[in-house]
């Protein structure tokens, strides 16, 4: 009898450490593993990123916009402001330009 007992809370000592092997296998898993708590967080921060440099390139898209509204009306009378407009935002210049480099880059 004392041996079957031995046995049964032998097994059940085994079963349980089994269950707790699963249990702090599958925890681990949920915090640290590829769609867990960590890589979660790592997400939302990325996504926070794009969404402030989303809508700083949004503002800057209506910057453009409106400065090409203003310019339409110019451009009829002027074109050569309208090209030099273009070149200016774009970065650019013309094959025959004289171009002075500057250290200090303005920002538009």
């Amino acid at each position: 009898m004392r041996r079957g007992r031995l046995q049964r809370l032998l097994r059940q000592l085994v079963f349980f450490a089994i269950l707790m092997g699963l249990i702090a296998y599958f925890a681990g898993d949920a915090v640290h593993g590829a769609h867990g708590l960590i890589a979660k967080q790592r997400l939302e921060a990325k996504i926070a990123a794009l969404q402030q440099d989303l809508s700083a390139l949004k503002a800057r898209r209506t910057r453009l916009e409106r400065d090409a509204e203003s310019l339409k009306a110019k451009a009829a009378t002027e074109p050569a402001l309208l090209e030099e407009e273009a070149r200016s935002v774009l970065d650019l210049a013309n094959p025959a330009d004289i171009i002075i480099v500057n250290d200090q880059k303005t920002s538009p």
